[in-house]
C-alpha cells in the first residue's frame, strides 16, 4: 500500500501495519520509539508504521480507519501510565473490545490478529501469546517479539517458531534474551558456517546483570532490586 507521507509530500511510503499485544513498559517504549521516530522512518527508509490495534490482557484498542493516530496512541499510553487497563478507556474515535471474563486469554488475543501478511508485536511476558504467534507465522504474517516465554516454554512452540524463522523477514526475536547483545544472529551464523558450539556461558539477563553490577559494587541487594524495578 502506497500513501503520501506528512514529512514529505513527494515522496511515497509504504505502510507497515502492526498489532501489538502488550502495552506496558517495554510495548510503551516501543509505540513512543515508532512515534518519535516518524521523520526517520519516512526519510531514510520510505516506511510508516501502523498500529492497528494495542492490545493487552483486559481488551483491544482499535480504529475503523485502519491505523490509530498518533494522538491516539499518546491516550492509550497515558492511560496505561496510570494504571489502567485497555477495556476501561474510552476514547473518542476508537473502539474498544473488552475480553469475556469466560474467555481464555490466550483464545482472546488469537481472535484479534489479522493473519494475512500482518505484523504481530509480542511485547508481554507471558505464554497466553503462543496461539497467536504462531497462527500470524502459520498465515505467512511476520511476527516479532521481545517475550521470552514462547520460545523458552512450549518446546513444540519453539520448533515451529524456530522453523519458521528460517524465512526472511517472517519471525525474529533478538530482543527476547540479551538485551541488545545480538546472542541470537551471532549463535544461528556459527551453525549455519558448520562451526560447532561446544559451550555456551554468560550472564544473558540485561536486568540480572545491572543487579550483579550493584553488588559488585557494595550496594544493599534490596536497593538495586528497587532501583532495577523503577527503572
Amino acid at each position: 500500500t502506497l500513501c503520501c507521507c506528512a514529512m514529505a509530500s513527494e515522496q511515497t511510503c509504504r505502510k507497515v501495519p502492526f498489532t501489538l499485544l502488550g502495552s506496558g513498559g517495554v510495548g510503551a517504549a516501543l509505540l513512543k520509539a515508532i512515534v518519535g521516530a516518524r521523520e526517520l522512518h519516512d526519510t531514510s527508509y520510505g516506511l510508516r508504521f501502523c498500529a492497528e490495534a494495542v492490545c493487552d490482557s483486559s481488551g483491544i484498542a482499535k480504529t475503523t480507519d485502519g491505523e490509530l493516530s498518533d494522538e491516539a496512541i499518546a491516550a492509550i499510553l497515558a492511560h496505561k501510565a496510570g494504571g489502567g487497563k485497555l477495556a476501561d478507556l474510552v476514547l473518542s474515535g476508537v473502539t474498544i473490545t473488552a475480553k469475556s471474563a469466560d474467555v481464555a486469554t490466550s483464545a482472546f488475543l488469537e481472535a484479534q490478529v489479522e493473519r494475512e501478511g500482518g505484523m504481530l508485536i509480542d511485547c508481554t511476558a507471558t505464554g497466553d501469546t503462543i496461539p497467536a504467534l504462531l497462527a500470524t507465522a502459520a498465515a505467512g504474517g511476520r511476527v516479532v517479539s521481545a517475550n521470552k516465554k514462547p520460545f523458552a516454554s512450549d518446546y513444540n512452540a519453539f520448533k515451529a517458531l524456530v522453523r519458521r524463522a528460517a524465512a526472511p523477514g517472517t519471525v525474529r526475536f533478538e530482543s527476547s534474551v540479551g538485551a541488545g547483545l545480538p546472542v541470537i544472529a551471532a549463535l544461528q551464523r556459527t551453525i549455519a558456517a558448520a562451526d560447532p558450539v561446544s559451550s555456551i556461558s554468560g550472564s544473558f539477563s540485561g536486568t540480572l546483570g545491572y543487579v550483579m553490577s550493584g553488588l559488585q559494587e557494595g550496594r544493599p541487594f534490596s536497593e538495586v532490586v528497587l532501583t532495577a524495578k523503577d527503572l
